[in-house]
């Protein structure tokens, strides 16, 4: 009786074997024993994918030795993409489901390319201080010939989620933001006090935070105020002049 249970167990168990072999086989193309028979006697085996799309990368070569559950080509459908946003704190309470996300990448600059939020994260990230949201593109090619398809995995994109209250904000050039004791900041032209309007002025060093950057202007969350006279093109050498003094000090 006891060999008979373990007889038992070793048949469910290869039975068991063979069916998972069997989908394996089937999700490879190889749609019965006849087909396996002839591809180990011509030494070939074709392994069809089981989605339509374009190949990312090959990670074998002719007569490379793998292992089972190996890694052999990625395949991706690009006919929809996720859009990864990190969102501003102070721009969270305008988020919703199913929001329209109007987005650009650098390859394409003159073209609008347009998303839709599925996902909202439930905290913000401690360091960045911003909340992940995902957002799914279409970009299967129109009948229409629009400008679909012509996204890639892992660019680079700037969005602007509709419907957020419109708040008037101050902006400055990308290249009046310097690092200056590993916090961002900017220096604010300010007057003498004798008053006289060619006079001698002093810089001011502003740490502020910063909002998104579009075409290379960085929005100002704080810090500055509108009005305010920014360094611009000369940052640099008065962030120059800045840590040279702090030395002199130390």
């Amino acid at each position: 009786q006891a060999d008979d249970e373990l007889a038992r167990s070793e048949l469910a168990r290869a039975s068991a074997e063979v069916a998972r072999t069997r989908a394996t086989l089937a999700q490879m193309g190889v749609s019965s024993a006849s087909g396996l028979a002839s591809g180990l006697a011509s030494g070939l085996m074709v392994i069809r994918s089981p989605l339509a799309g374009v190949v990312l990368s090959r990670d074998v070569t002719p007569g490379t030795v793998t292992d089972a559950g190996a890694a052999l080509v990625t395949v991706s459908d690009l006919s929809t993409l996720w859009l990864d946003l990190a969102i501003t704190e102070q721009a969270v309470s305008a988020l919703s489901s199913g929001a329209r996300v109007r987005f650009t990448v650098p390859a394409f600059p003159t073209d609008t390319f347009q998303a839709r939020v599925v996902s909202i994260g439930g905290a913000l990230n401690a360091e960045t201080r911003t909340l992940p949201v995902r957002a799914i593109v279409q970009n299967a090619p129109s009948k229409t010939g629009s400008m679909t398809g012509k996204l890639r995995a892992q660019m680079f994109a700037t969005a602007r989620i509709e419907g957020a209250e419109r708040r008037a904000s101050v902006a400055v050039p990308e290249g009046a933001v310097m690092l200056l004791d590993e916090k961002p900041v900017v220096f604010v032209v300010r007057a003498s006090n004798d008053g006289k309007p060619n006079g001698p002025v002093r810089f001011e060093r502003r740490e502020i935070v910063r909002g998104g950057t579009s075409g290379g202007i960085v929005q100002i969350i704080s810090g500055v105020k509108a009005g305010e006279i920014v360094v611009t093109d000369g940052a640099f050498a008065v962030k120059s002049e800045f840590s040279r003094a702090k030395m002199a000090e130390g």
